[in-house]
């Protein structure tokens, strides 16, 4: 059905467009949308896997046509067609021709397979090639008619032809006569059915030649069908579908089938756009229009999935009891197949210790490559015997899966499948506490999902204004969260030295970001602080080369307070939350701090700055003392930053750093680590420490000069900034906030998981 073409030509033909614009432009639209499996882009495949197009276009004023056919990765193949009508020769071109020609006028080279054809290929693989081939199934063709307010009328077809065809092979649908015909004087007519069999009656010309000889539209159509029907059975003992449309020059308009039932769209000066429905009585064809039922249950049926990617453990008693399952089974490991798995579009059978691995997170590692190139959109997973926390990280990774790089339109990429729906294949008695898992889950994806865009935007767009502006946006959808910001006048106001200090060498400000979130109208608040840095070329103590390439990602922890806002929100806890981003960028310029230079937090403490590398610990000091001062009753600050790479060396890409002197906090974490699967690993802070952080002219030194200790001695200083009376921790989140793989390095949204547990836990 070609309901967006006919809407688009309608509108175009009243404006006053000519007939030719108006019908290309439409078809070329319906060419565009990709589900409509049989047209342009997302067309069925030939038996090889290949999408070979077909397409025509006649002027009815000039009887000038323009038609293609085998026609390969050329968008639009109705406008290549429609550009041959004005040639005077060669105006049907094949195969290789086509595209040559095609590209040597400007056509755009684009592959028109898409995964979802690709599904539709491997199912009838499956299901039919080895019981001898029908190849015609669900096919279908558009053919637009148009008449124009002077009276010229053109015709347009497109079609990727029958399904699983041999290479090569051409229908009726670029065929003049046979596809369509189209004369100005009389009328115009298009078919789709078997081009095999609708060759035979050269039906379109036919039916308007009819219509030249006196009959109405709706008689021409019929009697060409039914009697090419007759003729084919009597002689050929068989006969395929066949469907027509026509209108005669006056807009009066006909259709015919023999098939149960056909939809066509019609939009005159006198018919308001309608979707008709043909049926069949006799030797005539009636037809009525559609209600919004049917409207509502076509557009589910093409939209609708087509088939699951099953995953589960290889001893689960849930799997279909088939010869391949048991082959399957029979696998010492990893089990996969996309063939003969019928309903389903792939099924992958996994070792079930996996299942119960959350330490080295083995299933993930599983998964990671089967979702390199998804096939489904739709995933049913195996949850019968799954260890909680593994079901926990499988849950955000399916989750997650929502953002990819290409995301960001930075890179020219084809388009993938997305999971959109995730279906557990449980037991009755799991269902109530499954539901409550998923949507936890959920809403800590949606915050990690949100982070790691944020972080793996380039840090030239991903500016301190623009992370600012950025959660303006995404907290506005929560009336439980609103946004406080301290722009670079501010921040010297209200004597926050030492993020000024990091961020004034730069030509983008600092900003000091506070977002609120009231969940209940008392009661202690939490606050989060995190490390904002969006870009870190080392300042004075430049960086080299190699070490500033991820610098874009030194923003990851106020990402992630970001993100853990947001999952908050999306909980609708009953709690009191702070979160504290601490934004700027540390940058070479002519203000920028210099190695000895002495700069003031907000709590009065001076910091000598004999490490401009170390800018981080500075920007968290200064915040983690105002969160302090606003509520100075907290329950407890919790900062997260990628700080040291020394944690890295220490715990590698697994943990977390945690550091803190308050022993029921860090258990409290600790706890929420592992029941999250996102755990964290406690280093020493104490009074040994002090050493580290000593200066000769200042309160404090940002860095320790014996390279010691980095990752404590820089938990030690910030510990200085939180009062006592206030529980506090630091997360060092350098070797967890990115996901690395291939040697690339992505945001990964850690600790989310990790901050959300440990808040539910504290409920």
């Amino acid at each position: 059905m070609a309901l967006e073409g006919v809407t688009e030509s309608a509108s175009a033909l009243a404006a006053g467009k000519p007939v030719a614009t108006a019908v290309v432009d439409a078809v070329a639209a319906v060419e565009d949308f990709p589900l409509y499996k049989s047209v342009g882009y997302g067309g069925l495949p030939t038996e090889n896997g290949e999408v070979e197009l077909d397409a025509a276009f006649m002027d009815g004023d000039t009887l000038a046509f323009g038609a293609v056919g085998n026609l390969v990765d050329i968008a639009n193949p109705v406008r290549v067609a429609h550009a041959l009508s004005r040639q005077r020769y060669n105006s049907l071109l094949v195969g290789q021709g086509a595209r040559e020609w095609a590209l040597s006028q400007g056509f755009a080279d684009k592959s028109m397979l898409t995964e979802r054809a690709m599904q539709h290929y491997r199912k009838r693989c499956r299901e039919t090639l080895d019981k001898g081939l029908s190849p015609y199934d669900g096919h279908d063709t558009v053919g637009i008619i148009g008449l124009d307010k002077q009276g010229s009328m053109s015709v347009a077809t497109s079609t990727s032809g029958l399904f699983m065809k041999k290479r090569g092979r051409i229908g009726d649908s670029p065929i003049i006569g046979s596809g369509f015909y189209c004369d100005s004087e009389t009328g115009a007519a298009t078919a789709t059915g078997v081009g095999e069999d609708l060759m035979k009656g050269c039906t379109s010309y036919e039916i308007v030649r009819r219509m030249a000889q006196g009959m109405t539209p709706q008689q021409a159509a019929d009697s060409v069908v039914f009697e090419l029907e007759d003729k084919l059975m009597s002689r050929f003992g068989r006969v395929g579908d066949l469907s027509v449309v026509c209108m005669n020059n006056r807009g009066e308009f006909g259709a015919a089938t023999n098939i149960k039932t056909f939809s066509f769209v019609v939009a005159t000066a006198r018919q308001p756009l309608t979707v008709f429905r043909t049926e069949r009585l006799l030797e005539k064809t009636h037809y009525h229009a559609v209600d919004e039922e049917w409207m509502q249950a076509y557009a589910a049926r093409i939209r609708a999935p087509i088939e699951d990617h099953l995953i589960a453990r290889i001893s689960c008693a849930q799997l279909p009891q088939t010869a391949l399952v048991a082959e399957m089974r029979d696998s010492d490991g990893i089990a996969d197949t996309r063939f003969g798995c019928a309903p389903f579009a792939r099924i992958t059978l996994l070792p079930d210790a996996l299942w119960h691995d959350a330490l080295t997170e083995g299933l993930l590692a599983a998964l990671r490559p089967l979702f390199a190139s998804p096939v489904s959109a739709d995933i049913v997973l195996d949850v019968t015997d799954i260890d909680e926390v593994v079901l926990a990280q499988v849950l955000r990774f399916l989750f997650n899966q929502v953002h990819r790089l290409s995301d960001l339109q930075l890179k020219k990429t084809s388009e993938c499948v997305r999971i959109k729906h995730i279906t557990a294949l449980c037991l009755p008695e799991q269902q109530a506490k499954l539901e409550t898992i998923f949507r936890q889950q959920q809403a800590i994806a949606h915050g990690m999902v949100a982070a790691r865009r944020l972080a793996d935007i380039p840090s030239d767009r991903c500016t301190p204004q623009f992370m600012v502006e950025e959660a303006q946006k995404l907290c506005a959808a929560y009336p439980a969260l609103r946004c406080e910001v301290l722009n670079e006048k501010a921040i010297v106001e209200q004597g926050l030295g030492l993020l000024n200090a990091v961020g004034k060498g730069a030509t983008c400000p600092p900003r000091l970001l506070a977002i609120h979130y009231d969940g209940v109208s008392d009661g202690p608040v939490r606050c989060y602080v995190g490390k904002g840095i969006t870009f870190d070329t080392g300042g004075l103590w430049l960086k080299e080369g190699a070490g500033m390439y991820t610098m874009k990602y030194d923003m990851c922890g106020a990402a992630n307070v970001l993100g853990l806002m947001l999952t908050v929100a999306e909980l609708a806890l009953p709690v009191r939350i702070m979160g504290v981003l601490a934004l700027a960028e540390n940058a070479i310029g002519p203000d920028a701090m210099q190695p000895g230079s002495v700069a003031t937090a907000c709590n009065g403490m001076t910091v000598e700055i004999n490490n401009t590398d170390a800018e981080g610990r500075l920007v968290l000091a200064d915040a983690i003392a105002w969160a302090s001062q606003r509520h100075p009753q907290a329950r407890y600050i919790i900062d997260m930053a990628t700080l040291t790479g020394a944690v890295v060396k220490a715990l590698g890409y697994e943990l977390s750093g945690l550091m803190t002197q308050d022993e029921p906090l860090r258990e409290a974490l600790t706890q929420a680590g592992k029941r999250s699967g996102d755990e964290v690993w406690s280093l020493p802070l104490d009074a040994r420490l002090k050493k580290q952080t000593d200066s000769a002219i200042a309160d404090l030194c940002n860095t320790p000069t014996n390279n010691a200790a980095i990752s404590a001695s820089a938990a030690w200083l910030l510990h200085h900034f939180c009062p006592q009376t206030i529980p506090w921790a630091h997360l060092d989140i350098s070797g967890t906030a990115l996901w690395r793989e291939n040697g690339r390095s992505v945001a990964s949204g850690r600790p989310i998981p990790l901050l959300v547990e440990h808040l539910l836990g504290d409920l």
